[in-house]
C-alpha cells in the first residue's frame, strides 16, 4: 500500500498502443498489458486492473484469462477488473474465472462489478437493454450468495436456477474483494450499500467533488442496512509525463479524436480545446507532471474520502506507454524474473507429445488433499517443468466436479502462458455445447496473444454433463447445441464479421469480434470419445480430429480415423493428422507406478462408474487394462513401448498421456512429468525410428 490506508491503481481498457508510426497488432497490444502490469508492480503500485469491451481496438474482452497472465508475471501487486459487466455475463462462470485467477495470483484477485456504459455486449450476448436493471439486480444477487454460501439455492427469471448448488473450484471464504461501480447512479449507490460492497466511482467528467453527496448517500445507506464502512475508490483518466507541456499536448492528440468518435455515438459534449483544459484544471482529468497529478489526487481523496484511486492511463492510439522496454519484446519476457522473450512455437515435428490434465486435487506427501488454489496452482508448475523438459503440448479439461480443480482451463493457460516459452497450451477438452462459442474464442485468442501463437482449444461435447444444468441447457438438446456452436465457431475462425442464426443462441448480424489473433488462425481440433457421426462432422469442418481412447485395445478406433480420412476426401477438406489421449502415469519401476496409481484410480472410478451404472472395478480389470488395454502405466521403458505400438498401430501424429486420475501424491506427479518429458517422448521416437 503507497500510504496507510490508500492505494494507488493503474487502469486499462486495453486499447491499441502505436510504436512510431505503426499500430500494435490485438496481439501486441495484450503483451503489452502483461509488461505494464509487470512496471506498475516494480515502482510500488497497489493495483492493477482491466476493464471490459467488445469493440475495436479495445483488447479487454476476456479479462480474466489476461488477468491471469500478469498473475504469474507479478509477484505483489493486486489484480482485478474495473468494470466486469455482469449484466452480459453468468454470475456462475464468473465466479469459477475469478476463483481460478485467485488461485493462479495466490490471493490477489478482486473486481468491480458494473452495468456498462458501453453496451455492445447485450446485443453481441443476445440480452435486451429493456432488462438493463432486472439483469444486474439479478445477477449480483446471485454473484454476492455464490461467494458468501457453500450451497446456493437461487431462482429469478434471467438465468436457470440453482438447487444447493456447490461450485468447483471454491474460493477462500468469504470469497474476493468484490466492488460495486457507479458512473453516477444513486440506486446504484444505495445497491451497494444494501449488499455491504465497496463503493468504485467512475468519475469520468466534471468535478469530481460533485460526487460528494453519492459518498454521503453510500456512508448514510450503509448505516441504515447496518453494514460496517467499506473502502470507497475512484477511477478517472488522466496521463503522466515529465512535464505538465508535455503530457497536455500528449493526451489531447489522442484524447480528442476518441472523445469525439464517443461523442457523436452517443449525442454528448464536442471534445474542444477550452473544455479539454478546463478538464484539466478543474475537472476530472488527471493530466500533468508528477508533482501535478499527486497535488490533484490528493485533493479529491481528502474531499471524496477515498482509500482508492486509479488512474485509467491508456487512450486509442497512444505511443506505447513505456517506450523504455523495446518493441521486440512486446513480443517477449518470458517467466518471472527472466528477460529472455516470448517465442512462437516451434514448428511440429512428424510426432507431437503432450500431456493432459483435469487439474485432479492431488494430496500432499502425508496423505491429506490440497486446496482447490494449491491444485490449480500445481497444475501450473507441472506445465513449466513440462516445458524446460521439451514436452511439445499442455492441456487442461473442463469439468465441474468436486475431485477437479479445472474448470476454466484458458485462464490457467494464461497463467502458464507467462511462465513458459514454447510448449503449446490446449484445453482438453472445451466443452462447447454448454459456452458461448464467442466467448470461447475471445478467451483462446487472448491466450494465443499473450502466448505469441501457442494457443489450441479442442472443442467437445462433454462426457461429464453436470455444465448442463449448471449454466441451463437441456439435455435433450445435446446434440443440436453442439452442432449449431460449432458451426458458429467455425465462422469466427476466419476472423471476419459474423452473420449467423440458430436455435441455441441469440443470432449475429456482421459482429466482429476482439481481440484478433496474430497469425489470423487459432489452431481449433474436435474431441471425439466414440461417435461415427462426430468423426464425420470434424471432417465435414476441416478441422483436426482428437480421439479420446480411454479403455480397451486402441486398435479398435482404426476405422474412426480411416473414416475420418475418407469423410475429407469426399467432402474436399482436409485431413489432418489425428491425435489421441489417454490415460496412463509413469514411475521409477512398474510396479511402483501401479501402485502409486492404483488406489486413487480406484476410488476416481467408482466415483464416476456409481453415477453410470457400472459396476466396482477389479484389480484383476485393472491389471488387464494396464497390459493389453489404453492405460499407459508403468516405468519409462514400458510406457515408451506401448506408447509406440499404439502410435503405430492406428497411424496417429499425436499422443497426450492424461497423467493425472485421482488425488496421486504432488511429489508422483511431479516425477511422472520428469520421466515423461525426459526418457519416456525420447524413446517412443527411437522406437519409432527404428
Amino acid at each position: 500500500m503507497t500510504a496507510q490506508g490508500f492505494e494507488l491503481g493503474l487502469n486499462s481498457f486495453g486499447e491499441v498502443a502505436t510504436d512510431g508510426d505503426r499500430t500494435l497488432t490485438d496481439a501486441e497490444t495484450v503483451r503489452l498489458l502483461v509488461e505494464e502490469a509487470r512496471l506498475a508492480e516494480s515502482v510500488g503500485l497497489d493495483v492493477f486492473s482491466l476493464g471490459e469491451h467488445y469493440r475495436e481496438g479495445h483488447n479487454d474482452s476476456a479479462t480474466p484469462v489476461l488477468l491471469a497472465a500478469m498473475a504469474t508475471a507479478t509477484d505483489r501487486i493486486r489484480l482485478g477488473t474495473s468494470v466486469t459487466v455482469l449484466s452480459t455475463n453468468d454470475p456462475v462462470r464468473l465466479y469459477h474465472e475469478f476463483a481460478t485467477l485467485d488461485a493462479v495470483s495466490d490471493g490477489r484477485a478482486q473486481l468491480v462489478l458494473g452495468r456498462a456504459s458501453a453496451t455492445e455486449s447485450f446485443p453481441l450476448f443476445g440480452y435486451d437493454l429493456a432488462e438493463y436493471e432486472r439483469l444486474f439486480e439479478e445477477k449480483l444477487d446471485l454473484f454476492v450468495r455464490l461467494q458468501r454460501d457453500e450451497k446456493v439455492t437461487w431462482s429469478g427469471t434471467v438465468r436457470s436456477p440453482l438447487v444447493e448448488q456447490r461450485l468447483h473450484p471454491r474460493m477462500r471464504p468469504g470469497g474476493i474483494p468484490t466492488w460495486i461501480g457507479v458512473g453516477g447512479s444513486p440506486n446504484s449507490v444505495v445497491r451497494a450499500a444494501r449488499y455491504g460492497l465497496p463503493l468504485m466511482l467512475a468519475i469520468i467528467g466534471g468535478r469530481p467533488q460533485r460526487f460528494a453527496g453519492h459518498v454521503d448517500l453510500y456512508l448514510q445507506a450503509l448505516k441504515q442496512f447496518g453494514n460496517p464502512v467499506q473502502p470507497i475508490g475512484q477511477h478517472s483518466l488522466g496521463l503522466v509525463a515529465d512535464t505538465d507541456e508535455e503530457a497536455v499536448e500528449t493526451w489531447w492528440r489522442y484524447w480528442q479524436p476518441t472523445v469525439a468518435r464517443l461523442a457523436e455515438e452517443r449525442g454528448f459534449y464536442k471534445p474542444d480545446r477550452a473544455r479539454y483544459e478546463a478538464e484539466i484544471d478543474h475537472g476530472a482529468l488527471f493530466v500533468g507532471s508528477p508533482e501535478t497529478v499527486a497535488r490533484k489526487i490528493a485533493t479529491v481523496a481528502r474531499d471524496l474520502r477515498l482509500s482508492r484511486f486509479d488512474l485509467k492511463y491508456d487512450i486509442m492510439h497512444l505511443l506505447a506507454r513505456h517506450a523504455r522496454e523495446p518493441s521486440s519484446c512486446w513480443a517477449a519476457r518470458s517467466r518471472r524474473g527472466s528477460g529472455s522473450c516470448w517465442r512462437r512455437s516451434p514448428p511440429m515435428s512428424d510426432l507431437v507429445f503432450g500431456l493432459d490434465t483435469f487439474g485432479d486435487v492431488p494430496e500432499d506427501d502425508s496423505g491429506k488433499p490440497v486446496s482447490y488454489a494449491a491444485a490449480i496452482r500445481q497444475v501450473v508448475d507441472e506445465a513449466v517443468l513440462a516445458d524446460e523438459l521439451g514436452v511439445d503440448v499442455i492441456a487442461l479439461g473442463e469439468h465441474h466436479r468436486p475431485e477437479y480443480s479445472v474448470s476454466t482451463p484458458e485462464t490457467v493457460l494464461a497463467g502458464i502462458a507467462s511462465r513458459t516459452s514454447r510448449i503449446r497450451l490446449s484445453s482438453g477438452v472445451t466443452v462447447l455445447s454448454s459456452d458461448d462459442p464467442v466467448r470461447v474464442f475471445q478467451r483462446f485468442a487472448t491466450v494465443d496473444a499473450l502466448s505469441n501463437g501457442r494457443a489450441e482449444v479442442i472443442l467437445g461435447r462433454g462426457s461429464f454433463t453436470e455444465s448442463f444444468p449448471l449454466f441451463g441447457y437441456d439435455l435433450a438438446d445435446y446434440d443440436v447445441l453442439f452442432e449449431e456452436r460449432i458451426e458458429l465457431f467455425a465462422k469466427l475462425l476466419d476472423e471476419k464479421p459474423v452473420t449467423w442464426t440458430g436455435s441455441t443462441r441469440a443470432p449475429l448480424k456482421d459482429a466482429d469480434v476482439f481481440p484478433k489473433t496474430e497469425s489470423g488462425h487459432l489452431t481449433t481440433w474436435v474431441g471425439v470419445g466414440g461417435s461415427p457421426q462426430s468423426v464425420v462432422r470434424t471432417a465435414r469442418y476441416g478441422l483436426p480430429l482428437m480421439l479420446a481412447i480411454i479403455g480397451g485395445a486402441p486398435e479398435r478406433f482404426a476405422p474412426y480415423i480411416d473414416l475420418y480420412r475418407r469423410a475429407a476426401d469426399q467432402l474436399g477438406t482436409t485431413a489432418y493428422p489425428v491425435g489421441m489421449h489417454s490415460p496412463g502415469f509413469v514411475a521409477d519401476t512398474d510396479e511402483e507406478a501401479k501402485e502409486v496409481f492404483w488406489p486413487h484410480y480406484r476410488v476416481m472410478r467408482n466415483r464416476i462408474g456409481a453415477l453410470r451404472g457400472w459396476p466396482p472395478i477389479r484389480r484383476e480389470e485393472f491389471d488387464s487394462e494396464v497390459e493389453h488395454g489404453s492405460l499407459y502405466i508403468g516405468s519409462p521403458e514400458t510406457v515408451a513401448r506401448r506408447m509406440a505400438r499404439a502410435i503405430r498401430s492406428i497411424g496417429v501424429g499425436r499422443f497426450d498421456l492424461i497423467y493425472t486420475a485421482g488425488a496421486q501424491p504432488v511429489s508422483a506427479r511431479m516425477r511422472a512429468v520428469e520421466l515423461y518429458g525426459s526418457r519416456v517422448i525420447p524413446m517412443v521416437r527411437d522406437i519409432l525410428a527404428s
